[in-house]
């Protein structure tokens, strides 16, 4: 798995960096890697309260008084972005691309078709789990 992130982590990196000429891109390849993980728990997250009625009030029911800054889907993400800034940076995208600099330009492409379906798939999915938990709860 981590293989798969790290290279969604190059990949997006790659293209703001050679091909929009932006020196900071892997800041942004970390931010979409760290934005699709972050959408894969809150898809575990509705799934799981789509199926469990306690659950799906302690998480999704609004309340009153409630500070959301320290609710317990805030400051996961939160801690989840920290520790992705520290550790996808310009020094990991540097290691990185020293190992996929000599892929084959046919893998490459397929891959990046696979990265394309892999952003669409974690949204759609994501969406459609919130949309289907905001109409039958």
């Amino acid at each position: 798995m981590i293989k798969i992130i790290d290279y969604l982590f190059y990949r997006v990196s790659y293209v703001y960096i050679e091909k929009y000429k932006d020196k900071q891109g892997y800041i942004l390849g970390g931010g979409l890697v760290t934005l699709m993980e972050i959408m894969h728990i809150g898809a575990v997250v509705i799934f799981i309260g789509i199926f469990s009625r306690r659950f799906n009030i302690t998480y999704f029911e609004p309340l009153r008084d409630v500070n959301y800054l320290h609710s317990w889907t805030t400051i996961p993400a939160l801690v989840h972005f920290g520790f992705n800034a520290l550790f996808l940076n310009k020094r990991r995208y540097t290691k990185l691309a020293a190992y996929w600099t000599n892929e084959e330009k046919i893998i490459r492409k397929k891959r990046g078709y696979l990265i394309v379906l892999y952003i669409i798939a974690n949204l759609s999915v994501t969406i459609g789990l919130g949309i289907y938990l905001n109409h039958h709860s």
